[in-house]
């Protein structure tokens, strides 16, 4: 968990996830992202138009909505991969780890990686950590996800230009690249290095440069971590030019200051003929983590609010170091069916959550989330991770067919099966003119039609509210509620009268199709 930026929010592995201590605060922004009374009408026309498309297209392809798969003993990942695609997922964050590939081999993966395309599990990206024991600066039976590897100023390349097998990241990263290239094209460097014990460690980030004493999980310097980038940017290069690096899970938009502001100068991180640039050139991505549970009480629409505050936290970053813009996703995300110590949390909490940041994460120019995570834990009542499951505790289920999906699993489900390969409609968007409480989005659907997804801001801590929406358009729409792919698509069909079609609103998002 990491506490910044005024919230304390929450990173994970794709295994394990610590604990740390709450603080409050959230951020703004989205589509009738300020507050306002719960009960009204809003009057809006929706129709096509040539601002379709978004910020999404920056990475080349349509939004992914992903899913970590976490660990369940007795499952392999190609089962995991079953399930997800089932829940919705069309994309998976992937850990390929040095210290697996050296024991299994580094095509241990590609049968795997090969299925995910068949399964429908297509936008994939994975992150880069976890050197051999060999090859890490971590103390004799230290965990090598938590210490930088060695050897990192060796020369990248030898020579002949081939990759110097002495410096053991660029080794690795070859490796990888080379093996995995046709099937993910986004790597990440490292998961969280900038994790914090205490979010106060962070506080002068901003004009000094976080060392190793303030990485528990990284170990190194950000000159260290700047040269990590360089190493995997000059490798990726090297194998396809056209593989992305993305920073690492980062939660302190600070740290990505930092990481435009130094170079991968072990001196002080300057400019010099040796260390040429800032880290601002070895990045294509900015991969970020979120969860709205540390971000102090309040509804789901509290937690988007903090979720896009903190893209536009990152993205001033960029701006201000004059760094130009970068595509974003979002690695981690999730928020939990059971409140746990006092935190947000609820079946319509975690399902309406879902809903509602995959739909403005995507109208605000994020080009993926990746849901934390696929299954619930077996405790849900231990920890807010435990409830925070596509499906319900996997582990004592036999395989697939016995997987039972939670509420939240059969909101994304739904959201998949109407929005799958959308794109982000900026002058539909536009044309709702929403005015909150009323927030949501328009879109076009893979089948050219309009769709918009819309809602009522829940108040408070309450996942209740009420409203309603005047759209006007001559056309009918299929409405679909949350669970519609539970009970085979079923809808409602909403006709116009007096060129006004007439919508009920609640907090929980529907999706609306015209006909």
């Amino acid at each position: 968990m990491r506490n910044f930026w005024g919230v304390v929010l929450v990173g994970c592995s794709l295994v394990a996830c610590g604990d740390s201590d709450n603080s409050s605060g959230t951020g703004g922004g989205g589509a009738g992202a300020s507050t306002g009374d719960t009960s009204m009408s809003t009057s809006s026309s929706i129709g096509g138009g040539s601002g379709v498309g978004g910020g999404t297209s920056l990475l080349g392809g349509k939004f992914r909505h992903g899913v970590n798969f976490g660990y369940t003993p007795g499952w392999d990942d190609q089962q995991s991969a079953t399930i997800a695609r089932a829940a919705g997922a069309d994309g998976a964050r992937l850990s390929f780890p040095e210290s697996h590939f050296d024991q299994w081999g580094y095509g241990i993966e590609v049968g795997d990686n090969a299925a995910y395309q068949t399964i429908g599990l297509h936008n994939n990206v994975a992150f880069l950590s976890g050197p051999t024991a060999a090859h890490s600066t971590a103390p004799t039976g230290g965990d090598t996800t938590h210490f930088i590897p060695k050897n990192l100023y060796e020369p990248i390349f030898l020579g002949d230009g081939s990759v110097n097998p002495d410096n053991y990241w660029a080794n690795y990263v070859d490796q990888t690249m080379t093996t995995y290239k046709d099937y993910v094209k986004v790597y990440s460097v490292w998961n969280e290095p900038d994790w914090v014990a205490d979010w106060q460690v962070t506080q002068d980030w901003d004009t000094t440069a976080p060392d190793a004493s303030d990485l528990p999980r990284f170990n190194g310097s950000i000159y260290d971590y700047v040269r990590m980038l360089r190493i995997t940017k000059e490798v990726a290069a090297h194998v396809d030019p056209s593989l992305k690096v993305a920073v690492g899970g980062l939660g302190y938009p600070s740290f990505l200051g930092a990481v435009l502001r130094y170079t991968d100068n072990p001196a002080g991180g300057a400019v010099s003929a040796e260390y040429p640039e800032t880290g601002a050139s070895y990045f294509d991505v900015v991969d970020m983590h979120y969860y709205p549970i540390f971000g102090g009480a309040g509804s789901s629409d509290v937690g988007v609010d903090g979720l896009l505050g903190l893209h536009a936290a990152f993205e001033a970053e960029l701006t201000k170091a004059g760094a130009g813009s970068r595509p974003f996703i979002v690695t981690e995300n999730g928020a939990p069916r059971v409140s746990v110590g006092g935190a947000p949390g609820g079946e319509a909490y975690a399902r309406n959550y879902l809903l509602k940041s995959m739909t403005l994460a995507h109208a605000d120019g994020i080009a993926g989330v990746d849901w934390f995570a696929l299954s619930d834990g077996t405790d849900t009542s231990s920890s807010s991770f435990a409830s925070m499951g596509l499906y319900e505790s996997l582990a004592s289920a036999s395989g697939p067919d016995a997987a039972v999906r939670t509420p939240t699993g059969e909101a994304y489900r739904t959201l998949e099966a109407l929005l799958e390969d959308a794109l982000f409609d900026v002058d539909g968007t536009a044309a709702l003119a929403l005015v909150d409480p009323v927030r949501g989005a328009a879109f076009q659907t893979k089948d050219g039609k309009h769709a918009v997804v819309v809602w009522q801001r829940a108040s408070g801590t309450d996942e209740t509210a009420s409203g309603a929406l005047s759209m006007a358009s001559d056309a009918s729409w299929d409405r679909y509620e949350w669970d519609a792919a539970a009970h085979g698509m079923e809808k409602t069909t909403l006709s116009p009268a007096g060129g006004h079609v007439e919508v009920s609103l609640t907090s929980s998002p529907a999706i609306l199709v015209e006909e």
